[in-house]
């Protein structure tokens, strides 16, 4: 299978209090068909069946395929426009769950503001912003 027609994304999902929220159940939905789920793929580029579940430190992964080049001979199927909106709902099986909505599958995405406002939390973190952080995190201070 081609790789050149997937997009990986990985995500840190932060609880309404902006903590990680590990072992939780993640669901990708499209935002204009919200009980429709979104065909997502594993590292092997295999159909990966929903929920995902979070790591300890609350980050999930999946890829998503691109519309571009589906008109080649053998293109998987399960693609979709680059303005694509989806929602990612979830819910950590206990207490807490969320719904982040509006997100495009290829756009950009915004950054967690921690400085107490609550409006910027229940978010996700992009790529770059999350390579940025750990940059930050382990550097050394000294």
């Amino acid at each position: 299978m081609a790789r050149g027609f997937f997009n990986h994304f990985w995500y840190k999902l932060l609880d309404e209090d902006g903590v990680p929220a590990p072992s939780a159940y993640v669901y990708i939905y499209d935002l204009n068909s919200p009980t429709t789920q979104l065909t997502i793929f594993d590292e092997n580029f295999d159909v990966e069946s929903q929920p995902l579940i979070t790591n300890s430190n609350g980050v999930f992964d999946f890829y998503v395929k691109d519309n571009i080049g589906t008109d080649i001979v053998g293109a998987p199927s399960g693609s979709y426009e680059w303005n694509k909106q989806f929602i990612i709902s979830w819910n950590d099986g206990v207490d807490k769950s969320g719904v982040i909505s509006g997100d495009r599958l290829f756009g950009n995405f915004e950054t967690v503001n921690t400085s107490g406002s609550t409006t910027s939390k229940n978010k996700t973190m992009s790529n770059y912003i999350g390579w940025l952080l750990e940059k930050h995190v382990n550097s050394n201070m000294t």
